[in-house]
């Protein structure tokens, strides 16, 4: 201790046991008390800063390195196990360090890293300190499914949602196995806050780890989200995810209605409509249904004009898919079914969107469309007969004259 430095040692809160030491020319000062009252340093004052000592290196985590090294080339894992209980309970930061270390200097054994796993899910312990083992363990190379589906089930032990998603985010491998999926779900009930459990879910279906065994148990926690952007995030990543089973494809788009936000519903439906390899009538009907929910015009006709990219309107879907349109309103409609009319359409289908052009609104859209149809198509006479019966049912002289004249223009161009 250099000249004029201190050192002071302090055991107790009300009854105070201190040490000082002083550095005075050369050598050092000793002074030592109990509760107020000075006494020999030598005899007494010497064995309780030895015990002093001993006991903030042994329970303190002082040089944990040091020691757990020493206690492995002595006896082996098992002197650092009985060196950690050994610590208070309230000392989670010394047990918490006494593990790291032996996990980085000892074999990481299936029984060692299962004893781990027990030993903190039972033991006193800080959050994040219990949340430092268990994801430490986690990044093992030794590390099985087995011990994944252990150290899922001790983060339940965990009180903070931050904490807890974090292990269990550092226990789910790409493609994880059931049981280690079914486990990792478990423990995502526990999360309350919308941003933990969304994060997580969404990492679990990007990694391919829901599957049609596992779908009612992730939709439901995805419905108990009260977050609606979280919600689209996890059923998003669902559909983006590297193979989705069409009956949890189906699924999913049912959840999809009771997301609160029409933006992102109509975003996750647009996901599934861009990650299914091919768009059958059944998720078509789906996508239908869930598009039917939006009150939003400028988003009810997003979805529409994606099940058209995607060759959704068809014989077996055309009557659905025309009821929805029927609810937006003039400019919506007339835009949705121009698309349509720019698509290969079967003469039934095609008769269908005639019908249900006469249910726009502004006659000026109306005519707007029908004078479309008349430049791109050439008419069957039966669909002739429909085309000037939509354009007699529009009160104004001029768009009807206009209709009109689109189809005669449309006619003498195709006879030359």
């Amino acid at each position: 201790i250099e000249d004029g430095a201190r050192v002071s040692i302090v055991e107790g809160s009300l009854l105070i046991t201190p040490v000082d030491l002083r550095g005075a020319q050369n050598h050092i000062e000793r002074r030592y008390s109990r509760n107020g009252v000075q006494g020999a340093y030598e005899s007494e004052g010497r064995l309780w800063l030895t015990g002093a000592l001993s006991r903030l290196v042994e329970q303190g985590g002082l040089f944990a390195e040091q020691r757990v090294e020493r206690l492995l080339v002595k006896e082996g894992p098992d002197a650092v196990l009985s060196a950690i209980d050994r610590f208070p309970d309230e000392n989670s930061y010394a047990r918490r360090r006494y593990y790291e270390e032996l996990l980085r200097q000892a074999p990481h054994t299936a029984e060692l890293l299962s004893q781990i796993i027990v030993r903190v899910g039972r033991g006193p312990f800080g959050d994040y300190e219990r949340g430092q083992v268990l994801t430490r363990v986690a990044e093992s190379a030794a590390v099985t499914d087995g011990h994944r589906t252990q150290i899922a089930a001790t983060s339940r032990s965990i009180a903070g949602d931050y904490e807890q998603k974090r292990v269990l985010m550092a226990t789910m491998p790409e493609q994880p196995a059931q049981t280690v999926a079914h486990a990792i779900l478990a423990a995502a009930a526990d999360l309350n806050g919308d941003h933990e459990r969304g994060t997580l879910l969404a990492a679990l279906a990007q990694r391919g780890g829901v599957t049609i065994q596992s779908a009612d148990v992730f939709l439901g926690l995805v419905r108990q989200i009260g977050n609606a952007d979280e919600q689209r995030r996890a059923l998003t990543e669902l559909a983006r995810g590297q193979s989705v089973d069409e009956a949890v494809a189906l699924q999913a788009l049912q959840t999809a209605r009771d997301i609160a936000s029409e933006h992102d519903r109509r975003q996750v439906v647009g996901a599934f409509l861009a990650g299914l390899s091919a768009v059958g009538p059944g998720h078509t009907a789906a996508v239908l249904m869930t598009a039917a929910t939006l009150r939003s015009g400028h988003e009810r006709s997003l979805v529409l004009l994606d099940v058209l990219a995607r060759g959704g309107l068809t014989a077996d879907t055309a009557d659905a898919f025309f009821e929805v349109v029927s609810g937006l309103g003039s400019h919506e409609h007339r835009r949705v079914l121009e698309a349509a009319i720019d698509r290969q359409l079967s003469e039934s289908v095609l008769m269908l969107l005639m019908r249900n052009a006469a249910k726009i609104d502004s006659e000026y859209e109306r005519a707007s469309l029908l004078a479309r149809l008349a430049a791109t198509h050439e008419l069957s006479s039966e669909q002739r007969m429909l085309y000037i019966d939509v354009a007699d049912g529009m009160r104004s002289e001029h768009e009807q004259s206009r209709a009109l004249a689109a189809l005669v223009r449309g006619e003498r161009r195709r006879t030359r």
